[in-house]
Formats: C-alpha cells, sequence, structure tokens
C-alpha cells in the first residue's frame, strides 16, 4: 500500500487555520449608473432588466469550514408583452491580499485577477453556474473599469468599490412568461495574514453577499427567504454583521430572514465573519512536540499533542510496515524529508467503518477544538489512492457524542466541540463514513492535535 519516507508541508500545517484571499459573489442584476459613457471604457450595465421582476428569492447560503456554497433561486416575471433579453451579471470582488512576512503564497492558495480580467494560477469563479429553468446557461467574466481605476469620478460610484467585475449572463423571456432562474457556486472566505517567523497573525473569515445588485430587476423582490446554515464552523464565532436586526436563529441552528416587498439596497448587503481573528504563538515542549499558543478574540487555548492514544485497529503489512495509533502523534513540521512520514491506518477489512482512536489528555481541561489531518498525505498521489475519513463520530469522556465531517483536503480541519465546556480526560474517534480511494480500501488519519481552553494568558515564549 505505501512506503514510509517523510513528506513535509510545513505550509500546510502553518495554515491550518485557514488563509485566502479569494473573489466573492453576490445578487444577481448590476448596478446602474445612469451615466452615457463613450468610447470602449465604460462601467458594466444591465440590459432588459428592468422588465423583468423577482416574484421570488430564496438564498442558501452554506458555511463550511474553508469555504461557503451558495445558491440562489429565483422566479422571475416578464411584466412586458414582448419577448426581453435579459443581461444581468453577478459582482466577482476584490478581496484584501494576504500579506505574509516570508513573501511567499502556500501551494493552492488563490490568485488574483491580473489588470485584463485574465486569472493568474486559478479561477476567479468556482462552480459557478447559471440555470434558465432546464437550460445551463454561459456565463462570462467581464471586467469592471471602475476597479481598474479607468473611469472619472461619478454619483454612485461607491457602489461599485471592491468589485473587479462581473460573471455576465443573458436569458431570454417570452411575453409575460415566468420562469425560474438558479445560481450556484462556491465562495473561499475573505481572510488576510501576516508571518513573523514561526508566530502568525489572521484575520477573522469573511463572506460578503451583495443583495444590493438585485435592486435593477423591475419593482421590488416580491418576497424572499435566506438561510444562512452553519456546517462544521463554530457557532460560537459566527457573526451575521449586516444587516442588522433582519435574521432569526431557529432550532436547527440555521440563521433565516423572510422579507416582503423589498428594494435592496447597500443596507440589505449581507457581511458574515465565520471565525474570530486569531494569533498563533509556536513553541515546542518535551514530550508534546510542536505546540501553539492561540489568542482567538480575547480568550486563550494551546493547540499540544499532550495526550496517550491506542487504536481499534491497526495495519501491519507483510515486509514489516505498520501503522500504529501512535503515528498521529507524529510532529510533522520538520524539513527534513528522509525522517519518514507517520500516519495511522486502521487494520480492518473493508473501509475501516466503526475503527478509531481512543485518546487520553495527560491533563483534564475544557477542549475548544480537535485538529485532524486525514489521510495518508505523503503525497498527492497517495492520498487520493487510500481512503480519507469523510464523517467521524467522537465522544468526550463516554457521555457526549457528536459526528463531525471532514473535508476531502491534505491540511488539519478544526473541529469545534459544540456545547460542552467541562474538562475533557477521555476522547474516543470513530470512522463512520469514508472519501474512497481510487486504488486502496485503507483509511488514515495522519495527525491529530487538541486544542484545550485556558483560563489566563499563557507566558508566551519570542518566536525563534
Amino acid at each position: 500500500m505505501m512506503n514510509s519516507t517523510r513528506f513535509r508541508r510545513i505550509v500546510a500545517s502553518i495554515f491550518a487555520l485557514g488563509l485566502t484571499s479569494p473573489l466573492l459573489f453576490a445578487n444577481g442584476g448590476g448596478y446602474h449608473t445612469g451615466l452615457k459613457f463613450t468610447g470602449s471604457v465604460a462601467p458594466f450595465e444591465p440590459e432588459g432588466v428592468e422588465k423583468i421582476r423577482i416574484v421570488r428569492e430564496d438564498l442558501d447560503i452554506v458555511l463550511k469550514p474553508d469555504h461557503a456554497s451558495v445558491a440562489v433561486t429565483y422566479l422571475m416575471r416578464n411584466e412586458d408583452d414582448g419577448k426581453v433579453t435579459a443581461r444581468f451579471g453577478f459582482p466577482v470582488e476584490d478581496t484584501q491580499k494576504s500579506k505574509f512576512e516570508t513573501g511567499f503564497l502556500p501551494e493552492g492558495a488563490p490568485k488574483r485577477l491580473s489588470d485584463n480580467g485574465q486569472t493568474t494560477g486559478s479561477e476567479y469563479c468556482t462552480n459557478y453556474e447559471v440555470m434558465f429553468g432546464a437550460e445551463a446557461v454561459k456565463a462570462s467574466y467581464v471586467v469592471e473599469p471602475v476597479a481598474q481605476g479607468l473611469v472619472k469620478p461619478f454619483d454612485g460610484i461607491e457602489r461599485f468599490e471592491g468589485i473587479n467585475g462581473w460573471m455576465v449572463s443573458e436569458v431570454k423571456f417570452r411575453g409575460s412568461e415566468e420562469k425560474q432562474v438558479r445560481i450556484t457556486y462556491d465562495s473561499p472566505y475573505d481572510a488576510e495574514g501576516t508571518f513573523i517567523s514561526s508566530n502568525s497573525k489572521h484575520s477573522e473569515r469573511a463572506f460578503r453577499y451583495r443583495l444590493s445588485t438585485g435592486g435593477v430587476w423591475k419593482g421590488t423582490i416580491q418576497s424572499g427567504t435566506v438561510r444562512v446554515i452553519p456546517k462544521g464552523i463554530d457557532l460560537a464565532e459566527l457573526r451575521i454583521q449586516t444587516p442588522a436586526n433582519r435574521f432569526k436563529r431557529i432550532e436547527d441552528g440555521s440563521w433565516i430572514w423572510h422579507f416582503k416587498d423589498l428594494e435592496p439596497t447597500l443596507a440589505d448587503d449581507i457581511d458574515i465573519k465565520t471565525t474570530l481573528p486569531v494569533s498563533r504563538y509556536r513553541d515546542y515542549e518535551e514530550g508534546a512536540g510542536s505546540v501553539a499558543y492561540l489568542k482567538r478574540g480575547d480568550n486563550w487555548s494551546y493547540q499540544h499533542r499532550s495526550y496517550m492514544v491506542h487504536s481499534t485497529s491497526y495495519l501491519k503489512e507483510e515486509g514489516g510496515m505498520e501503522y500504529p495509533a501512535r503515528n498521529v502523534k507524529n510532529d510533522d513540521y520538520s524539513s527534513d524529508e528522509n525522517e519518514g512520514f507517520a500516519a495511522w491506518v486502521e487494520g480492518r477489512s473493508g473501509d475501516g467503518i466503526g475503527e478509531g482512536l481512543d485518546f487520553e489528555l495527560k491533563q483534564a481541561a475544557p477542549v475548544a477544538k480537535i485538529a485532524i489531518r486525514p489521510g495518508y498525505g505523503k503525497t498527492e498521489d497517495l492520498f487520493k489512492a487510500n481512503n480519507r475519513p469523510k464523517i467521524v463520530t467522537i465522544t468526550l469522556d463516554d457521555e457526549y457524542t457528536f459526528d463531525a465531517e471532514l473535508q476531502d483536503i491534505d491540511e488539519q480541519q478544526l473541529i469545534p466541540l459544540p456545547g460542552y465546556v467541562k474538562p475533557v480526560k477521555k476522547v474516543s474517534l470513530r470512522i463512520k463514513e469514508v472519501y474512497h480511494g481510487s486504488r486502496y480500501q485503507d483509511t488514515a488519519i495522519a495527525d491529530v492535535i487538541f486544542e484545550t481552553r485556558l483560563a489566563i494568558k499563557p507566558k508566551i515564549r519570542g518566536s525563534r
């Protein structure tokens, strides 16, 4: 199945808290300038939309650990007796560029658009799709010249601030036709960070949605519902900054806003923060390996491997290679690729459903989060070749159990512990569902780190 030479990813470990500088999207439509521009440089103007009314809008924003998945469904009606071609755009937002004292970007980090509107190494849009009834509709990227500084100031130019371009589509309505338009996409969160030696500071992760760009359609939005659905993020850190006092939390933990006859303005734009600002100070402790002290907002916590661990089973290969539970304590921060990669791999036949790890922390303490790096990430090929856990069942001190979903990426992923504030001594982890490997059924976990809460500020040694 595997051989065992060290695969080191310092950047991926440093970015366990996540840094991206993505491009964000919003409501369909656009902004009218009210001006006539001459020449080839002019802000994007929607066309034909003044004859089409949004009868209903349903917007779902699913907040995942590393990105938001968005689906917006419109029921639209042509209020003209004749045929209408509506040309509309979703704004592609500029974001703060992540700042690194080290002067490099991590592998896979989103790149920014170049001056000519082409992407520089990554897509300006992730999985963006438009459906007009049952028909898929093409979307093209159009540069917004306001962002390029090519347009002289005009009244209302502030609405265009931060928009790099538009995803533009056309749909054709028959006279008085009523039809559904559905748009879906994924949006990484906006964040920025700085690094000084082994220490770092990360801004809060942000998601924005410009409901105001829907104001160009005819009349008001007759009715609508916006649902914000957290999935795998810390509810204690989630804040809906704007619009104020619109959303209500419901029993399933999501937030909902119903509206009628809304003529959306900038005040209706949605701004969500999914994490708190965090400062991270790395250190090394004998017996625990690499540790980190974190300040999240005003609270301190401690990331460590100060535990004993056993497994329900582990893989023993012909030839003597073994993958026992202790491998998840492996300090995977060294730059020496010859030291050997380590991961726990379950040893049962099949996918390893029900197999897992049992931890005993050296000191009982309230656990804020658990960081898990799923899979066998010695190489990208081996990560995909072997099973990765998708859903794990976690039990604290034999009395509190919940399921957590992991993303299918070879990075440390933070799992918040909802609603449990008691000191924790024992933790069990069981595999409930997996992402299937392309060649093997063995399910692996490379790393497990606990983050415990601290009552007072720790003594921080300077970065080295």
